[in-house]
């Protein structure tokens, strides 16, 4: 999984996305390489460790935008996440040649005195050529007895 980098370019005093490329060569977001010389400064933000941002990482465009929409709907901001239990995560982490990912991830969000639970179930099924397999399943309970249930998969099936 890349990280997002930023490199510092001291010559016009700002902050550039790069990717790593390898040794000490990146690649800025317009192609251009940058070879690092001593006293260079790169930098990534913490926030690409926490297991609630590694799982929006997983997601794809359209599951992370259901998310979104789950939490908008009952009135809930990322701030307002308490526990992200990531088991998609440790199962990537400790993957050797695993090809196929099953399991169940739960967010709990708080503000003031009302809470909701979502379960994410997801399926990722790895293929060599082709595409990958993926289907997310966001279940969103309130405290106040509130359900929605959002699906995402990037195929279609045939009855």
């Amino acid at each position: 999984m890349p990280f997002d980098l930023e490199w510092y370019n001291a010559k016009h005093d700002e902050w550039l996305m790069v990717l790593h490329e390898r040794e000490w060569k990146f690649k800025l977001r317009n192609g251009k390489k940058v070879r690092l010389e001593q006293g260079a400064a790169v930098r990534i933000h913490k926030e690409q460790f926490e297991p609630f941002q590694i799982l929006l990482n997983e997601l794809e465009t359209p599951a992370k935008e259901s998310l979104a929409s789950i939490l908008r709907d009952f009135g809930y901001k990322r701030k307002h996440l308490v526990k992200c239990h990531n088991t998609l995560l440790r199962q990537l982490l400790h993957a050797q040649e695993e090809q196929k990912f099953t399991g169940v991830n739960f967010l709990i969000f708080e503000k003031e005195a009302s809470s909701i639970i979502i379960q994410h179930r997801y399926e990722r099924i790895l293929h060599h050529i082709g595409e990958d397999y993926v289907y997310d399943r966001f279940e969103c309970t309130s405290d106040q007895n509130e359900r929605q249930v959002l699906t995402y998969t990037n195929m279609q099936t045939l009855k």
